[in-house]
């Protein structure tokens, strides 16, 4: 008998796992000589032996929330997903703003009172993470990754599903601690800045678009599109979970992964802790700072992973689009954090100053710029100084939030460092020639400037006599 090639399209599969689930179950049908799945393009091959019952097809695909259907389109033209994003945009907004009516993560960073409360202090700014630049960053691919579990398992276990983010927090923890430690010894090899720093959160905010409108269900054509294991290593977990009886041992092993390498995922408070557990020069007191951050993190984390918990069926899958509608505004976030202060939507002042800022004195020679951090705003936001006289930056610290971890390479200040609260900071430097130099937060997300003037013939010489 001639061998028949049949070539169907099937919406739903989307990774490499979906084509080894796709593979073995069409491959058990009578008369199916060899299959052959592919998720990006949304289609899959059969040889078979002669004509086959396309029910059985769709009854085998069903069975594991898959269906044969037209070639994925761009846009869905379910009107239910686009009725769900939409009551999640206004649900998203109006949740942010109470949170920030609220100034929830301005409470707990106002909680820190100095760095020689021990753990204390990486534990609560942990805290603060956890409900702000953490949850921008790492929070949208947590949520992700137990969206990604529930989509893929039909009906999973409570059990399971708090297993699996139980490994996350656990070998976030883990990870914070070993790869602290190893930065207390080593030095700043795992610190980013600049634009190393921007490249990254770029990088993260496109894996996280992606994988939020997979989720919201919003185009079926750029499901097919999200990062995926490679495949050997796909069929190696898809081989144990098979052992196992279950798909439980891929998600614990891909939530163990992504706990693990969260210590290299940029957050303004995350590169701040480095520092500071840097700066210890003691790769034990390094590893407990950052593995105390880390466990300060891990409950606004892990109540965020528990969220697709709380339904099931077809509220189950409207959950799982407010949850992909949530990590496209963390994705947001993300991109904003990067453009603003490169001069995208910034507001920073054009016009050239004629006289130096009324926080700048010069004693015996140097100039003294005086700097508060008041919360999330730097007073004053933009300084004015003379070129080619040295400045000292003085900056006091007013409560930890992420615009207390500067970077400023060109002020001093080259890697991440935090001014804590109630404490003054003190760095040097000299802008040679007229300009504008931006400073910012280590996340990008707060910025402000220091302007170089011409000196009049007096200004050298015109000192305040110290105290």
């Amino acid at each position: 008998m001639v061998p028949v090639t049949l070539v169907e399209h099937v919406s739903g599969m989307t990774c490499h796992s979906c084509e080894q689930v796709i593979e073995r179950e069409l491959g058990a049908l009578p008369g199916v000589v060899t299959v052959s799945a592919n998720s990006r393009r949304g289609r899959v091959t059969l040889t078979t032996t002669g004509d086959i019952d396309r029910d059985a097809i769709a009854a085998a695909l069903e069975a594991h929330s898959y269906r044969l259907g037209e070639r994925a389109a761009w846009l869905t033209r379910e009107r239910a997903v686009w009725r769900d994003v939409t009551i999640a945009i206004v649900g998203l907004t109006l949740v942010i703003g109470t949170l920030w009516a609220l100034g929830l993560e301005t409470a707990l960073s106002s909680l820190v009172a100095s760095p020689s409360v021990g753990l204390i202090v990486p534990l609560t700014v942990g805290l603060a993470a956890g409900v702000s630049t953490c949850m921008a960053t790492v929070g949208g691919l947590v949520l992700a990754v137990a969206a990604h579990h529930d989509a893929q398992v039909p009906r999973p276990s409570r059990r399971s599903t708090i297993a699996m983010h139980a490994w996350f927090n656990v070998s976030r923890i883990v990870g914070f601690v070993v790869f602290g430690a190893a930065t207390g010894a080593v030095g700043s090899l795992f610190s980013l800045s600049g634009v190393g720093l921007a490249v990254a959160m770029i990088a993260a905010a496109l894996v996280m678009t992606v994988i939020g409108i997979r989720l919201s269900g919003m185009s079926p054509r750029v499901a097919a599109m999200s990062p995926q294991l490679p495949g050997w290593l796909s069929a190696r977990f898809q081989s144990r979970q098979s052992t196992a009886g279950g798909s439980n041992s891929s998600s614990n092993t891909r939530a163990g992964l992504l706990g693990l390498a969260s210590f290299f995922i940029p957050c303004g408070f995350t590169q701040a802790m480095q520092v500071y557990a840097l700066s210890t020069g003691d790769p034990v007191q390094a590893g407990l700072i950052m593995g105390a951050f880390a466990l300060g993190t891990a409950p606004a984390l892990a109540s965020l992973a528990g969220v697709p918990l709380l339904a099931s069926g077809h509220r189950r899958e409207r959950l799982l689009r407010f949850a992909g509608v949530a990590v496209l505004a963390f994705a947001a976030v993300n991109v904003a954090t990067v453009l603003n202060p490169i001069g995208v939507a910034s507001s920073t002042p054009q016009a050239a100053p004629a006289a130096v800022t009324d926080n700048v004195v010069i004693v015996d020679g140097v100039q003294v710029m005086s700097m508060t951090i008041d919360g999330y705003n730097y007073l004053p936001q933009h300084s004015v100084v003379y070129a080619g006289l040295p400045v000292t930056w003085e900056i006091e610290g007013n409560g930890v939030t992420c615009a207390s971890a500067l970077l400023a390479p060109e002020l001093g200040i080259p890697t991440a460092t935090i001014v804590w609260p109630g404490e003054t900071s003190t760095f040097s430097f000299t802008i040679e020639e007229p300009g504008r130099v931006e400073f910012a937060c280590s996340m990008l997300m707060f910025f402000g400037s220091v302007t170089a003037i011409e000196p009049p013939a007096a200004a050298e010489a015109t000192t305040v006599p110290t105290a």
